[in-house]
């Protein structure tokens, strides 16, 4: 992992309790590794109960952090904060690396002297609400070229191609919990994750 750790009050910490991948305490084993001052961190991730797991993707950990509340002290009416993943190998139990695909993301942060808000921009894609009960919308300032939902087991729940800024797909059949949605438009690809409550 990669990160700005100046912004940060504390090293991310990592969870795995809605991981794909297995379950903490039963066949799952999560590892990390801080190199303060770097804006490192190394993370290991086995299975115990040396099972190849079915080809698929969705969340593997979940990251944490805590900002620093001075940043406004940096002068600045917005600040990007970048995270991103680097130098990911997976290994399955016959020693044959895996390819992986990852992403970096980026928040933008605007400061006030009562909180900190998230800037819309013009490439923003918006969803809400989230967690959804009848429906998630969807709004990008760029056309949408297609929409994906995936639940966490990789499977392909909705998919939809657009011309448009905006769409809408029906969640009342779902069952609660926690979705994937690939939105993409002509610039760029983003994974959302969805929370589908009752």
């Amino acid at each position: 992992m990669n990160y700005d750790e100046e912004l940060m009050e504390n090293s991310p910490s990592l969870m795995y309790d809605s991981s794909w991948v297995g379950t903490p305490g039963v066949n799952l084993l999560g590892f990390s590794k801080h190199f303060p001052g770097t804006g490192t961190s190394d993370i290991a991730i086995t299975r115990t109960n040396q099972q190849n797991i079915i080809s698929q993707y969705g969340i593997i950990a979940e990251v944490s952090f805590v900002i620093k509340d001075d940043l406004s002290g940096k002068g600045l009416t917005y600040y990007p904060i970048e995270f991103s993943i680097s130098n990911v190998k997976a290994i399955d139990k016959n020693e044959t690396e895996l390819e992986v695909q990852t992403m970096t993301t980026t928040s933008i942060i605007e400061f006030n002297p009562v909180s900190v808000n998230e800037i819309q921009d013009e490439n923003q894609i918006k969803i809400y609400p989230n967690p959804a009960i009848e429906k998630i919308n969807i709004q990008s300032g760029k056309q949408l070229e297609k929409v994906y939902l995936f639940d966490l087991y990789g499977r392909l729940i909705f998919e939809s191609i657009l011309q448009t800024n905006e769409t809408q797909i029906n969640t009342d059949h779902l069952p609660a919990g926690y979705y994937m949605l690939k939105v993409q438009t002509k610039d760029k690809t983003e994974w959302l994750k969805v929370n589908v409550g009752r």
